[in-house]
């Protein structure tokens, strides 16, 4: 069989849509009279393990049309490899048989709608944008069946008109792409054939032609919800508050289009019962960890909102604020009876889509309450404590887009607090009334320091918390063929109200600076064997847009390079192999060298459909202006390094994947980080998976604490130790009813030894300590450096789709924070005690919603 084409001037494929008069029964079998009408192609071609090659199994695809929506169904023939039928919850994609469908309904050649059913019945959708980027976010309601025989399998797929977007045009022709997968042979087959080495995704698709008279009207769509919550807090806890409560509430999720290619996302008093807990880690880093979006509200339409710096992480908006600051000494003896728990969010709005011919927009607002926690004095008596206000969290996006495949777009970010300054409690001395009283803020000043930490005071009237802005201009270009494209950002911030904001670099932005920043990138990524990158990047030390976005950090130069060669045709017993050199680096806007480092990496596919990964690096020697957290920066030695991951073939009844990494560092230590998983297929229906992870560091000088006298600084050699263990078993009665079990056990340690000390004086502004310059301290420590954690967390969720759309969901939930004090001279080792001595809450929530649509 000669592939449909193999050349990139070669016409794509068409198949024509024929309307339909009496839509089909979707149960899988295509055995209905309207089908024997029905538009038909067998035109696939082998893209993978043999690229261009004639596929092993034949599959025929029909499409049919009427004024609610799009059938397709696949007849997969399959004698030549076994079933793999693998049965979970919805939108989880798993190893399975499968087909899939692309709908470009837009016919921009970027952006499509995918739709995937596998031999179990489980359905999964996302979306596709700029052509090759793809998010998983998108979810809608929509059906399909899957029928199996003795020659093979047939699935039928309905998918409704008003969960897509097209144009009003009389006749339409949307860009279209299907694809069948095999499991055991790992193979995918295409109808719009793209060579492996070739780039581009969506500008190669295909066409459904003669689509006429589509009207999909302006339909609302609604689903209610009720929840109810009881929740326990263990009396062991060695926090002050105990006992059980119950809660209760209700909620709406509506989506309403006011056009065609608009769409209104509204959310009121949302809840997230079903989210999965997230995996707790030993960050031995000076950056925040970040933690993917789960809550399907915040991720649905979020790719309009990605550009190359991410200005909105939608994980800020309902977060769990830091522990306010207390008036602990005499008379206030002042005790938190609890931790802040995450913000209320009493609703969100996103409205998005073409609003002009080109013109893609959207927007995004959502509110969250007063965080809360009580405290108690002295004599028993508790009161109320703000931990963050009431918050207006606001995006809006507008992108330009031009013929071929390329944008322009602009991005604006708003935080606003709606602050209440009686909020705060006054500080002594004089009386509350005086004209010089001030009040005690929840954070810390910008001019605290390892050394000394200050809490915020300030005058009556004025704030305790920042609001904040963020604008930028970003831009993408690929070329005709596909195999180049760059592009990049331009960014702005500001800070209005508050006081003086600390960055851990030793910045201070104060309300009024504006920050600025700057990104660009060219990459190839086409062609039969050179593939590379090329990118730049400038982060001025006033630029914070973490309010709303995620920044590991400011101040700073970047630039990377990387080069690649690639096999992408069989030879030996490798189905593909890729080999890669690296090179980054990066210095602060003074010009002190932070970081940097050469990569050389081998990676590749066996003709046994394992993979694997082998890199060897080294980091010279690097200061860390962030080790310290006032901005004197620490000598960090240099690194060599080894990493390793192996993944076996997925499609077996069990599977691993294991990843490593060990580092020897040239000033005296040693690092291991290890992490796999292993997956157990017991029936079609259940799956087990156990994740281990682990940590050994041992020997590198870090920052301990401050001393026992002004400008001294306490550095350790760290012995830094984690375990941990995730169990996830998934089990489906059918895709509509799953029960999901995930546990966590986790523990981790840090010790410090070998205490050395470096002295200066005290507000003398940024300072580099070399490791020769630390000097031994003998003494012990003013404060315990070392750390230990502990916790075991429990998320158990059964998942009922009792119609399409409609769901209940009952939920148990375990939530340990993980860590313990330690008392002075307590030696922090691995152990299980933390565990019990960590607060924990036990919570059983019930959630109800049901969908319907106009």
């Amino acid at each position: 069989m000669t592939p449909p084409f193999l050349a990139l001037d070669t016409p794509p494929p068409h198949i024509r849509a024929v309307r339909t008069d009496a839509p089909p029964t979707i149960d899988g079998v295509v055995s209905e009279d309207a089908w024997k009408k029905a538009a038909r192609s067998s035109a696939f071609t082998q893209k993978y393990p043999t690229s261009g090659a004639e596929p092993t199994e034949h599959t025929t695809m029909l499409v049919l049309y009427d004024d609610v929506a799009l059938y397709v169904a696949f007849e997969c023939e399959q004698t030549k490899a076994g079933i793999v039928p693998h049965v979970s919850r919805r939108d989880r994609l798993v190893e399975a048989d499968r087909v899939e469908i692309d709908l470009g309904t837009r016919a921009d050649h970027k952006s499509a709608f995918r739709f995937t059913v596998n031999t179990g019945g489980v359905l999964t959708d996302a979306v596709l944008f700029n052509d090759t980027d793809s998010a998983s976010d998108w979810d809608e309601n929509w059906e399909a069946h899957v029928s199996t025989s003795s020659h093979g399998w047939s699935v039928e797929i309905l998918i409704p008109l008003r969960v897509l977007r097209f144009s009003t045009a009389d006749v339409q022709a949307w860009d279209f792409q299907a694809r069948r997968y095999i499991s055991e042979k790992q193979e995918i087959d295409e109808w719009s054939y793209i060579p492996r080495e070739e780039a581009g995704e969506v500008s190669r698709y295909g066409r459904l032609d003669d689509l006429r008279g589509l009207r999909a009207g302006f339909p609302v769509e609604v689903k209610p919800f009720v929840l109810g919550r009881f929740r326990r807090r263990d009396a062991a806890s060695t926090e002050l508050s105990s006992g059980t409560d119950f809660a209760g509430s209700a909620g709406l999720d509506l989506k309403w289009h006011p056009t065609q290619s608009l769409t209104l996302d509204v959310a009121v008093n949302p809840d997230f019962a079903q989210v999965e807990a997230d995996q707790r880690v030993l960050n031995l880093s000076t950056f925040e960890t970040y933690y993917p979006e789960k809550r399907p509200f915040f991720l649905e339409g979020i790719d309009l909102f990605t550009t190359p710096r991410q200005l909105v992480y939608t994980r800020r908006i309902g977060h769990a604020a830091d522990p306010p600051n207390l008036r602990a000494g005499p008379p206030y003896g002042e005790q938190l009876v609890n931790v802040p728990e995450a913000a209320p969010v009493y609703g969100a709005v996103k409205l998005q889509g073409e609003i002009a011919p080109k013109w893609i927009a959207g927007t995004l607002q959502a509110l969250t309450g007063e965080n809360d926690v009580n405290v108690q004095l002295a004599d028993g008596s508790r009161q109320k404590r703000l931990a963050d206000p009431m918050t207006s969290y606001n995006a809006v996006r507008v992108k330009r887009e031009f013929e071929g495949n390329a944008y322009v777009g602009a991005l604006f970010t708003q935080v606003a607090r709606a602050e209440q300054t009686s909020d705060t409690p006054y500080l002594p001395p004089g009386p509350t009334d005086a004209p010089n009283a001030t009040r005690l803020c929840p954070s810390t000043s910008a001019t605290s320091t390892p050394v000394l930490t200050v809490p915020v005071r300030v005058p009556r009237g004025a704030r305790c918390f920042n609001d904040a802005y963020a604008g930028s201009l970003d831009w993408r270009w690929r070329s005709s063929e596909g195999a180049w494209v760059t592009g990049g950002q331009a960014i702005a911030t500001s800070l209005r109200e508050g006081p003086n904001r600390l960055v851990r670099d030793g910045t201070v932005i104060r309300p009024g600076d504006v920050g600025s920043g700057a990104f660009a990138y060219l990459n190839k990524e086409g062609g039969e064997h050179w593939v590379g990158d090329l990118q730049l990047e400038y982060e001025g030390r006033k630029l914070d847009y973490n309010d709303l976005g995620y920044n590991q950090r400011s101040n700073d130069y970047r630039w990377r390079t990387d080069l690649e060669y690639r096999e992408m045709k069989p030879w030996w017993r490798l189905l593909e192999t890729h080999a890669r050199f690296e090179y980054f680096g990066r210095t602060n806007t003074d010009g002190l060298w932070i970081g940097g480092g050469y990569q050389l990496n081998l990676s590749g596919t066996l003709d046994n459909f394992w993979q694997f990964f082998t890199e060897v690096h080294y980091r010279p020697a690097y200061f860390d202006d962030r080790e310290v957290g006032d901005g004197t920066a620490l000598e960090r030695g240099g690194v060599w390094g080894y990493e390793l991951e192996l993944a076996s073939n997925p499609a077996k009844p069990v599977s691993f994947n294991l990843q490593t990494q060990s580092q020897v560092v040239a000033s005296g230590g040693f690092m291991f980080n290890g992490g796999g998983g292993l997956l157990l297929r017991a029936l079609p229906a259940l799956d087990l998976e156990v994740l281990p992870t682990g940590i050994y560091s041992v020997g590198e000088p870090r920052f301990a604490s401050g001393g026992a006298v002004p400008g001294q600084y306490l550095f350790g050699k760290l012995t830094a130790k984690a375990l941990g263990t995730t169990l996830r078993a998934t089990y489906a009665f059918t895709p509509q009813l799953t029960l999901q079990a995930y546990s966590q056990l986790f523990l981790a340690s840090g010790h410090y030894t070998d205490l050395s000390e470096f002295d200066s004086a005290a507000g003398s502004g940024a300072r580099t300590v070399r490791l020769s310059a630390l000097h031994p301290y003998v003494l012990a420590p003013p404060q315990n450096p070392d750390f230990e954690q502990g916790a075991l967390n429990v998320n158990v969720v059964l998942r009922w789709e009792y119609t399409v759309g409609s769901t209940l969901f009952f939920v148990y939930t375990r939530a340990q924070s993980p860590a313990v004090a330690l008392g002075a001279g307590d030696a922090a080792n691995l152990r299980l005690d933390p565990i019990s001595r960590a607060p924990a809450a036990d919570v059983v929530l019930v959630k109800l919603s049901y969908f319907f649509a106009r």
